[in-house]
């Protein structure tokens, strides 16, 4: 017996938004739940590190070291440098069952009423939204997962 099935992904309004299924240990329906992301997560990208784990900068360079206020070594950026960047977005699958997962695992302890469904809200959406919601959603499908 699945513990949630993933229905729906869409891109709407700079906004990615996953409905999800819940069922009771015994296979019942439990309740439907929104889960949404913000689009402007598909414009963040990770910095780009070396074998070593070191940061690389967009020459591809290694980025230099100094000694922060503590004593430890951080690496900085000089003067005109930018950080190398991934070309993907950060964001994945594993984020979106991390939650759903999370979720259903506390509503369970709360003991959320049967048959509850989670309506969306009015969220307001930026410009980086919009912008990146369409990245976001070509960086992850889940459509018809079960777990």
């Amino acid at each position: 017996m699945p513990s949630f099935h993933i229905i729906e992904e869409a891109a709407s309004n700079g906004l990615l938004v996953y409905t999800v299924d819940h069922f009771n240990p015994d296979g019942s329906f439990w309740h439907r739940e929104n889960y949404v992301w913000r689009g402007s997560k598909g414009l963040t990208r990770k910095i780009l590190r070396d074998a070593d784990g070191l940061a690389l900068m967009d020459d591809g360079k290694i980025a230099p070291v100094k000694l922060d206020v503590y004593g430890r070594k951080v690496q900085y950026l000089p003067a005109g440098r930018a950080w190398a960047r991934q070309s993907q977005p950060s964001f994945s699958n594993r984020e979106v069952l991390s939650a759903i997962r999370a979720t259903h695992q506390r509503r369970l302890k709360e003991g959320w009423p049967q048959g509850r469904i989670d309506r969306l809200g009015k969220l307001q959406s930026s410009a980086a939204d919009i912008a990146g919601v369409d990245q976001l959603k070509a960086q992850v499908s889940l459509l018809g997962y079960s777990e």
